[in-house]
């Protein structure tokens, strides 16, 4: 019985103009002398979702261990998309709309029903050094992420807290002091709390005039010190909680 803690995001390393499915994969996990697929649902080209591996044919793949990541099967559930390579078979991001939308739809619904952090939702070359696997960075997928939910769930103090706290649990330091020419996720971070608040800011990483306009708008409008930085006494408490926390 599967008891997953983490999701693993997979490509099937196939060329963007060659539509698989999870028959296909199957007989290509069985020629390799496996049991069967390895993932729990599979990504067309188009956006369907095939079930994985499903001995009991029972429609619900999760309660299966996989075969995907060496050392992580008994704790992690896998979805693969279709593509991942381009015509020279090198790694690309080769994903269709729909693929996008879907993955981040089966991910959201895999989370909320197994209750897995932000922070354990990981691309197979997060486990392996050797992958490159799924042929697409992961820190925007987890931040794009972090920003639907926020968008689609009711923004009380406690919801906030509880995302934000998730999207920097990964990170190597903790809400640290932002200001203008700063990058990296901590401003990814800020910039996600920024966009569910409301202000108009692009989830780029980078700390430049825009976002530096945004949090001064959000300083101004929730009275606190109006210097365009982010810091941990004041304003990532107010973006975090929604509320001023103003230092004695």
């Amino acid at each position: 019985m599967n008891q997953p803690t983490r999701i693993v995001v997979h490509c099937t390393a196939t060329p963007p103009d060659l539509d698989i499915g999870a028959a296909e994969i199957d007989a290509m996990h069985r020629r390799k002398g496996w049991n069967g697929i390895g993932y729990h649902s599979v990504v067309r080209l188009d956006g369907t979702e095939e079930v994985g591996r499903d001995p009991d044919r029972d429609g619900d793949p999760t309660e299966h261990i996989g075969a995907h990541a060496y050392g992580y099967n008994r704790d992690s559930l896998a979805v693969v998309y279709v593509g991942g390579i381009d015509s020279n078979n090198r790694a690309a991001d080769t994903r269709t709309r729909p693929q996008r939308e879907k993955l981040f739809e089966i991910v959201e619904r895999w989370r909320r029903r197994f209750d897995i952090t932000i922070d354990r939702i990981v691309g197979h070359y997060e486990l392996d050094d050797g992958k490159e696997c799924p042929s697409f960075p992961m820190e925007p997928f987890r931040h794009e992420l972090i920003e639907r939910i926020a968008r689609s769930t009711p923004s009380t103090p406690a919801f906030r807290f509880r995302i934000a706290i998730a999207a920097l649990a990964h990170m190597p330091e903790r809400m640290p002091l932002l200001r203008g020419g700063h990058m990296g996720q901590p401003v990814a971070v800020a910039q996600s709390l920024l966009r569910a608040r409301g202000y108009h800011v692009d989830l780029t990483g980078s700390f430049g005039a825009e976002t530096e306009t945004a949090v001064r708008m959000f300083q101004q409008e929730h009275g606190l010190d109006v210097d365009g930085v982010i810091g941990w006494r004041e304003t990532w408490p107010a973006l975090i909680l929604g509320e001023a926390r103003h230092a004695a």
